[in-house]
């Protein structure tokens, strides 16, 4: 057992003082936290995942322990290490991703299901435009505003986008139609949050926030653009309005959001396909997966994707996905 490992608590919270402050504090809290899964501590797990989560989230709960999959190999351990976070009240959308998935993997499908039940927690609906506009106008405002600002992006590392543009940090910008909807957005969510059945033993049902920060960023597509199949770490939830569709996707399934299993376990629970038409916003829990497709002709497609993070999170990591 190494040092670190046979520390006493209080040596520990010594150790983590010395960390804060550091520019590689996460990777730090991480390695502590792992070096109190391997000496048989999950309550000192959880209290350093936390704290290295907080600083630098991830998607995937084993990375700091050199499990970069989620292959039959590694669920057993995977899930063993989610139900200790969960359990410690560490409900973070990739810890519930998590559970899901090596639920799943290992024939759980009762509680993979339970997780991952999009007839209980997606919903679909229509924004109301603002007074004294049509819908049509109100997109075509958001698109104009978003146009002002677009970055390409061809294949981040740390992304879901590929060959696509995107208009950043919504919740800064002062354009009137983009104030305007993360406003009705804000609404929305709350109306979805005081909808949700009360179930402390659900993880996303005792995750809620009291309060919750909105912000987003804007995606114009053409033929080639796609989203990889991806969650969002850093929030509670996350959804989607959709601003211009392409013509293509009004008479096929292209440009479609597709939200179910990642790659890995395609059958796994139901899989849902939404048509982008203006004026439709998407809501649901962040660790829910989601991705599309390349449309295959060059028509526009333009979308917000936006998220709710709790205060803990929205202080802690900024805006780095704004």
């Amino acid at each position: 057992m190494s040092a670190i490992q046979s520390a006493t608590e209080a040596q520990l919270e010594v150790l983590a003082h010395a960390i804060e402050g550091r520019s590689d504090a996460a990777r730090l809290f991480y390695d502590l936290a792992e070096s109190q899964w391997q000496a048989g501590d999950p309550d000192g797990y959880a209290r350093f995942f936390r704290r290295a989560f907080l600083l630098q989230p991830v998607s995937h709960i084993g990375r700091c322990a050199g499990i970069t999959g989620y292959d039959g190999k590694t669920a057993t351990a995977l899930r063993a290490r989610a139900r200790a976070l969960i359990a410690r009240n560490v409900l973070f959308a990739p810890v519930i991703a998590a559970l899901a998935i090596t639920d799943a993997q290992l024939g759980h499908d009762v509680s993979a299901k339970r997780l991952m039940d999009s007839a209980r927690f997606l919903t679909t609906g229509t924004l109301a435009p603002p007074d004294g506009l049509s819908m049509d106008a109100f997109n075509r405002a958001l698109a104009e505003e978003i146009k002002t600002d677009l970055q390409f992006h061809e294949a981040p590392s740390e992304r879901a986008i590929r060959h696509a543009w995107r208009f950043n940090g919504l919740h800064r910008s002062q354009h009137p139609a983009i104030v305007a909807l993360l406003d009705a957005l804000c609404r929305a969510i709350g109306r979805y949050i005081a909808a949700l059945p009360r179930d402390p033993d659900h993880p996303f049902l005792a995750s809620r926030p009291q309060e919750f920060e909105v912000g987003g960023w804007a995606v114009v597509s053409d033929g080639r653009s796609y989203h990889e199949s991806h969650l969002h770490p850093r929030a509670w939830a996350t959804g989607v309005y959709y601003v211009v569709q392409p013509e293509i996707s009004r008479e096929t399934e292209r440009g479609w959001l597709r939200v179910g299993p990642p790659p890995e376990l395609q059958d796994a629970w139901e899989r849902r396909l939404i048509e982008p038409a203006p004026g439709r916003f998407v809501l649901m829990p962040a660790y829910f997966w989601h991705e599309t497709e390349p449309m295959g002709v060059d028509q526009e497609r333009i979308c917000i994707a936006f998220e709710a993070r709790s205060p803990e999170l929205a202080l802690q990591t900024g805006d780095a996905d704004y």
